[in-house]
């Protein structure tokens, strides 16, 4: 793998501006490519990052290969963002590619690859598939919080297609890019990410995974449903309030669908208005489930 070199004169790899063809002269932030000034500049951060990100997943040939070694040397050029854009955008975005041999990935309802930054695509090895890293996360999350019959029944992430079980070597290269990228995750994939791989390992059955989930995090009950009309949860911190539509849930559960009275059988009123009072509490979950995109 081709190492970019940091020891140069640390200045920015930009342009002036937009319209300028000298290279900036203002020092770089940190350990970084460009300065305080341009370092919002969406098309050299994608471009850097897709460059660092795709090295080991793209399969080039020996003549592409020459050409990407030549491409460090333009570090030290004024013609870096030029150079940038011809030579990353002609193989890393190659979207095209990407559309005819894997548009069936594309779940998150885009119409083509183009609509996916470079730096959120994402390579499975084990089942030689490019895939949205958000959607991939998304997915996850979703597994994480599963809920079966009003309790929570988490499941080991997996392919969304085949099913199969996320690798322990994938689940850290995935917890390395989402580092890297410096997005924030919900609590629970972040918790079930951060442990062992001694602990993943015995995670081979719903109620071993839970339990760890358990120790910093507590399931809620949320006022949404699944297919079979069943209330659904969210995992949170331990710290988290229980608020009114799980205090009228926990009412709602332990009353019988049925009471007898006048010697027949008949619905329970009391739990029918409890579940009326419910369904008119409307929250927002999003800050329990969303990644946020930095």
């Amino acid at each position: 793998m081709i190492i970019i070199d940091h020891t140069y004169d640390k200045r920015c790899i930009a342009y002036k501006n937009k319209k300028s063809d000298c290279q900036c002269t203002n020092k770089v932030t940190k350990n970084g490519f460009v300065c305080g000034i341009h370092k919002k500049s969406k098309t050299i951060i994608s471009t850097i990052e897709a460059y660092y990100l795709y090295w080991e997943n793209l399969k080039f040939n020996n003549k592409q290969r020459i050409k990407l070694e030549k491409f460090t040397k333009f570090f030290y050029g004024s013609k870096i963002s030029y150079n940038l854009s011809i030579y990353l955008r002609k193989w890393l975005n190659k979207y095209k590619y990407l559309d005819s041999h894997f548009d069936y990935c594309l779940l998150g309802g885009e119409d083509s690859w183009k609509d996916i930054p470079a730096h959120r695509r994402f390579f499975i090895d084990e089942s030689n598939t490019w895939w949205d890293l958000s959607f991939l996360l998304n997915h996850m999350i979703q597994q994480l919080n599963q809920c079966s019959m009003g309790s929570s029944y988490p499941v080991f992430p997996s392919d969304p297609f085949t099913r199969q079980k996320y690798s322990i070597i994938l689940l850290k290269k995935i917890k390395k890019r989402i580092n890297y990228l410096k997005w924030i995750i919900p609590d629970v994939l972040q918790i079930f990410l951060n442990a062992t791989p001694k602990k993943l390992k015995s995670f081979d059955n719903s109620s071993k995974i839970r339990k760890y989930l358990d120790i910093k995090l507590r399931y809620k009950m949320i006022n949404q449903t699944d297919s079979q009309s069943n209330y659904i949860g969210i995992w949170v911190d331990k710290l988290n309030n229980y608020d009114n539509f799980e205090l009228l849930y926990m009412k709602f559960i332990k009353m019988s669908p049925y009471i007898y009275q006048s010697h027949r059988i008949i619905n329970n009123s009391n739990r029918i208005n409890i579940k009326k009072k419910m369904d008119l509490i409307k929250n927002d979950y999003t800050d329990h489930t969303q990644i946020i995109m930095l």
